[in-house]
């Protein structure tokens, strides 16, 4: 199924403004970190439209520490993972992986209801 309409100008627009902070040296860079953090350096996260979403994120977390995302919906939880992970490229700022990281996410609902069967 093809874009079409609106759809097609959100995108062209999102590329845009990706392609113009690549440009200018801009954009959220992530980058191999010391081999024993995560470490998020003023990371500022925006919708695609150029919203700001969050912005002055300073964390850092050692090797099986964890941590809980908490905060009401649309406020940028899983859009922070998405930067972490590489796949968000709307923003500023720095985030530092260890090289061959793993990063696991629990949802915080079940993904599958009571009793079913996993096999």
């Amino acid at each position: 199924m093809a874009l079409g309409g609106r759809a097609a100008v959100g995108f062209e627009r999102a590329l845009e403004h990706v392609r113009s902070e690549a440009a200018t040296g801009g954009g959220i860079a992530v980058a191999n970190g010391d081999g024993s953090r995560l470490a998020l350096e003023d990371v500022e996260l925006d919708l695609p439209g150029g919203q700001r979403l969050i912005a002055g994120v300073n964390l850092v977390l050692g090797r099986g520490d964890t941590a809980l995302l908490a905060g009401p919906s649309g406020a940028g939880k899983s859009t922070l993972i998405r930067a972490i992970a590489g796949i968000w490229p709307f923003g500023r700022g720095e985030i530092r992986v260890p090289p061959g990281a793993r990063l696991l996410v629990l949802p915080r609902n079940r993904i599958c209801r009571s009793g079913a069967s996993g096999t």
